[in-house]
C-alpha cells in the first residue's frame, strides 16, 4: 500500500471493480489491506467483505464501499511514538464505521450544557457531512450541538450561499420556486470572499451626486478612474455607492421576508480593517449582516486575538442598525488546533458575534473539500462540543446583550482606503499599525473601538478620550471635526501619517495646524522590497518580517520638555523605526522625541483642553517585534508550532508608553486581572433582566490556576457564575465586585444585576 497511497494525510479510496458481463448490480468485493511485516512477507491488518454502489462521478464520493486510509499506515517506531504523543494512530475505515466510531466517542464526551436554543451554530457536518445517507449523520450532528440544520428543523434558520443576484424580480423568482418560499429561511450569502461593487457612472450621474452631497469643486466635473486625479476618491466612492444601492434593494426585500443577507469577508493576508467593506456596506444598509473568518494559522499574523479586530470592524458596521454579526469560526483539522479554535470562538462572541459559523465540521471521513476536521482528532471534537453546549449555557446573556462602549477608538478612512488602493494583498502598514495598536490597547486591558471619518464628522466621537489615527489621508471634513474634538478636551495619536492629503489629493495645510508641523516628508526602508517584500507592494506579515527585520532608525521620546500635565510618565529609549518614517519640521508644535540624529520623532500640540501627537514612526510595530522570536513560518497543527505561537513576552515599558501615558488620568478599565494577556470585554444586557456578560480570553499559553478579576462599577448582584464553574463566591467593595476563578483557556462570567 505505501507506494501506492502515500500522502500528507488521510485520504477517501474507493475500489473498482469491472465484471465480465455488466449487470447494473452492487459491488461485492471482499477486500484484504496488509502492511510489510518486516520479515520479508505481509501482516493483514483489514479484512472486510463491502457491498454497494460504487460512489457516483463529479462530486464527493459517498458509497458503502468507500474507505478513509491514512497516508501513511505502517509509521515506523519514532514516527509511531510522535503519532501517540500529539495525534493518533493510523487506522482504515470505511465510510460508515467512521461516522459511527466518531458518534459513539462524542456520546463519551461531559455534558456542558444544553444545546442552545437562540444562539445558532452554523455548519456543524456542513460540506459533505451531510451527504452520508445514513442514521448516525443526524445524530451526530445533534450529539455536537446543531441546531440549525437537524436541529432547527421547521424553525426560520436555513442558510443558503452564493445567491449573488440582488435583483428583487430574480429573488422573487427563487421564492417562488421554493417549496414554503422563505418561510425557513434566515441567512443569504451573496458570495464568499466578495466586496460591493464598483457600477458605472456617467459624467452627468456624477455631477448630480457630488451636487446632493454638497461637494464643491472648481474644476470640471469628470468621473474618473486615474488615480492622483482630484476627484478620483469622490468618483470611486459614487460607483460604489452605486453599486451598493443595487444590493440594497435586494437587502430591502429579503427584510421584508424576515432575511438577512451578507457576504464573506475573507482576511488574508492583511487581516484589514478598512471602511468600505467593514462599515460603508452596513450603512448603506447594502447587506445586514456583517460576516468575516479567522483562518489565521493559515498566515503568519501576530496572533488568533486577530478574530477580535475583524470581528470589531464589523461591529463598527453593524452598530447603525444594530446587527448582529456572523463568524466563520474554523475547527479545521489538521491546520488549527482546540486550544486556538476555542479562543477564536470566544474572542469572536467577545467583541458581537451572535451567530457562529464552523464553515465545515465535517470528519474527513465524508468531507467534501479540502475544509474538515481529522476523524480521529477527538480533541477538536470535543472543543467543538463543548462550546457548541456552553451556547447553551450563556445564549440568554449574549443574544440580548450588547458590546459596551469604549473610550478609545482606532480610525477608519475612506480617503485612504480609495488613494492608498490598500487591499488583502497590497503593502498595508497603516493597518499594520491599528492592528498593533489594537493588541497592545487588549493586552493593557483596555477596550476599543473602531470609528469612521463620517463618525467623527457626524459627532458619533464625542464619548470617546482618545483616538489613535494611522492614515495617511484624511477627508478634510474630518481634521476639522477631530480639531474640535480636541479642543473639546478629547487627545489625538497620529502614527506616520496624519492625514496631510485630503480627499482631493492635495497638501491639507490643516492637518499641518492640527499638529504643529509646517513640512513632513514619509520616506520607506529602500531595502524593504529587496530584502523582506521580494515583490512590490505585497504584504508585511508580522510573524515572517518582524523578527528579522533590520530598523532604518531608532527613535527615543521623554517627558522631560513638556512639563507636568503631560500624559507621558517616563522615557522610552532606542525604539525601533519599522519600515516608514516620516521626517517632520515643527512650526509651533513641542518637539517630545527624536531620531538618532537628533531629528523630530515625535511632537504635540495643545489645543484648548486637549492634545494632538504625531509620531513620525511605527511604534506599535516595535512593540509586536519585542515579543517575536526569530523562528521560520509554519502551518503546523500543535500549539508549539510557530503558526500556533502566542506572544507573551512584549516590552511592558513600550506598550505603557503608547497606550497607558495617553489614557485620562480618571481611566477606568472595565475589568481588572491579576495576570497578564487575559483578555476581557463587557456585555450589557438592558432587557428583559439587567445582566452582564464577561467573557475571558487567555492569551498567555499556560493555565491561570487562580485568576482575580475586579469588575468596576458593579456595587451588587444577585447571582454570579461562570460557564465551566458555575456559581462563584465573589466580594464587592465600594464600586467594584472581585471573583477569583481558575482560567484554561477561555471561559465567561454571567452575572444577574
Amino acid at each position: 500500500m505505501g507506494q501506492v497511497l502515500d500522502a500528507l494525510h488521510n485520504l477517501k479510496w474507493a475500489p473498482r471493480a469491472i465484471y465480465k458481463e455488466a449487470s447494473g448490480k452492487e459491488i461485492i468485493l471482499r477486500l484484504q489491506f496488509a502492511i510489510p511485516d518486516g520479515r520479508g512477507g505481509l501482516k493483514t491488518i483489514k479484512d472486510i467483505t463491502v457491498k454497494g454502489n460504487p460512489p457516483r462521478h463529479g462530486g464527493a464520493p459517498y458509497s458503502p464501499i468507500v474507505f478513509e486510509i491514512p497516508g501513511n499506515i505502517a509509521p515506523n517506531a519514532d514516527v509511531t511514538a510522535a503519532l501517540k504523543e500529539r495525534f493518533w494512530l493510523p487506522k482504515i475505515r470505511t465510510q460508515k464505521e467512521a461516522v459511527d466510531w466518531l458518534l459513539e466517542e462524542v456520546r463519551k464526551f461531559p455534558n456542558v450544557g444544553p444545546t442552545p436554543k437562540r444562539f445558532l451554530l452554523y455548519n456543524i457536518l456542513g460540506f459533505g457531512g451531510r451527504s452520508f445517507d445514513d442514521p448516525a449523520t443526524k445524530q451526530l450532528a445533534l450529539a455536537l450541538g446543531d441546531n440549525t440544520w437537524v436541529g432547527g428543523t421547521g424553525q426560520k434558520r436555513e442558510l443558503v450561499a452564493h445567491w449573488r443576484d440582488p435583483n428583487p424580480a430574480s429573488i422573487k423568482k427563487r421564492e417562488t420556486s421554493r417549496t414554503g418560499g422563505f418561510k425557513d429561511l434566515l441567512v443569504v450569502s451573496y458570495g464568499d470572499e466578495i466586496h460591493l461593487p464598483s457600477d458605472p457612472v456617467t459624467d452627468e450621474e456624477f455631477a448630480a451626486w457630488l451636487k446632493q452631497r454638497g461637494v464643491k469643486y472648481s474644476g470640471a466635473v469628470k468621473f474618473t478612474k486615474t488615480k492622483g486625479q482630484p476627484l478620483y476618491y469622490y468618483s470611486q466612492i459614487c460607483s460604489k455607492e452605486k453599486g451598493g444601492r443595487r444590493f440594497a434593494a435586494g437587502t430591502a426585500y429579503y427584510k421584508s421576508k424576515g432575511v438577512r443577507t451578507g457576504a464573506n469577508y475573507s482576511p488574508h493576508s492583511n487581516y484589514l480593517v478598512n471602511e468600505l467593506d467593514y462599515i460603508r456596506t452596513f450603512k448603506l444598509r447594502a447587506m445586514s449582516l456583517p460576516w468575516s473568518e479567522d483562518y489565521v494559522w493559515q498566515i503568519p499574523e501576530f496572533s488568533v486575538q486577530a478574530m477580535g479586530y475583524l470581528t470589531s470592524g464589523l461591529r463598527a458596521g453593524a452598530k447603525y442598525d444594530n446587527l448582529p454579526i456572523h463568524m466563520y469560526v474554523m475547527p479545521h483539522s489538521p491546520g488549527n488546533t482546540p486550544r486556538d479554535f476555542r479562543l477564536s470562538y470566544y474572542t469572536a462572541i467577545a467583541h458581537g458575534a451572535k451567530h457562529i459559523d464552523y464553515f465545515c465540521a465535517s470528519p474527513l471521513a465524508t468531507g467534501a473539500t479540502e475544509n474538515y476536521i481529522a476523524t480521529d482528532d477527538l480533541g477538536m471534537w470535543r472543543q467543538v462540543h463543548a462550546c457548541s453546549h456552553e451556547a447553551g449555557v450563556f445564549e440568554d446573556y449574549i443574544v440580548d446583550g450588547k458590546v459596551r462602549q469604549a473610550k478609545v477608538g482606532l480610525l477608519l478612512s475612506s480617503v485612504d482606503d480609495i488613494m492608498t488602493g490598500v487591499s488583502n494583498s497590497t503593502l498595508a502598514m497603516h493597518n499594520n499599525e491599528r492592528k498593533a495598536l489594537y493588541y497592545a490597547l487588549r493586552h493593557s486591558e483596555t477596550p476599543v473601538d473602531f470609528l469612521s471619518e463620517d463618525d467623527v464628522i457626524e459627532g458619533r466621537a464625542q464619548g470617546y478620550r482618545l483616538i489613535y489615527v494611522t492614515q495617511q489621508w484624511l477627508h478634510s471634513k474630518a481634521i476639522d471635526a477631530l480639531r474640535k474634538w480636541v479642543v473639546a478636551g478629547g487627545t489625538l495619536v497620529a502614527m506616520t501619517g496624519g492625514g496631510f492629503k485630503d480627499e482631493f489629493n492635495r497638501p491639507n495645510p490643516k492637518a499641518g495646524e492640527l499638529y504643529g508641523i509646517k513640512s513632513e516628508r514619509l520616506t520607506a526602508d529602500p531595502q524593504l522590497v529587496s530584502k523582506y517584500l521580494l515583490e512590490a507592494n505585497r504584504p508585511f506579515l508580522t510573524k515572517q518580517d518582524l523578527p528579522l527585520y533590520e530598523p532604518i532608525d531608532y527613535a527615543t521620546w521623554t517627558s522631560d520638555t513638556v512639563g507636568k500635565d503631560s500624559p507621558f510618565i517616563g522615557r522610552v529609549r532606542d525604539v525601533p523605526v519599522i519600515v516608514w518614517k516620516q521626517i517632520l519640521s515643527p512650526s509651533d508644535s513641542t518637539v517630545m522625541g527624536w531620531y538618532k540624529n537628533g531629528q523630530p520623532a515625535v511632537v504635540a500640540k495643545s489645543h484648548g483642553k486637549g492634545r494632538a501627537y504625531l509620531f513620525g514612526f511605527l511604534p506599535g510595530q516595535a512593540y509586536l517585534k519585542s515579543g517575536l522570536p526569530i523562528a521560520p513560518p509554519d502551518r503546523g497543527s500543535t500549539d508549539d508550532s510557530n503558526a500556533h505561537f502566542l506572544p507573551t513576552t512584549m516590552d511592558v515599558n513600550l506598550r505603557a508608553r503608547i497606550i497607558d501615558d495617553f489614557l485620562p488620568i480618571t481611566n477606568l478599565r472595565p475589568v481588572e486581572c491579576d495576570s497578564p494577556l487575559v483578555e476581557t470585554t463587557c456585555i450589557d444586557t438592558i432587557k428583559p433582566k439587567k445582566r452582564l456578560a464577561v467573557p475571558m480570553m487567555n492569551y498567555s499559553g499556560k493555565k491561570i490556576n487562580m485568576l482575580t478579576l475586579k469588575i468596576n462599577g458593579i456595587k451588587k448582584a444577585s447571582s454570579v457564575r461562570s460557564v465551566k464553574h458555575g456559581k462563584l463566591k465573589v466580594i464587592f467593595g465600594d464600586d467594584y465586585m472581585t471573583v477569583r476563578l481558575p482560567l484554561d483557556i477561555a471561559d465567561m462570567l454571567l452575572i444577574d444585576l
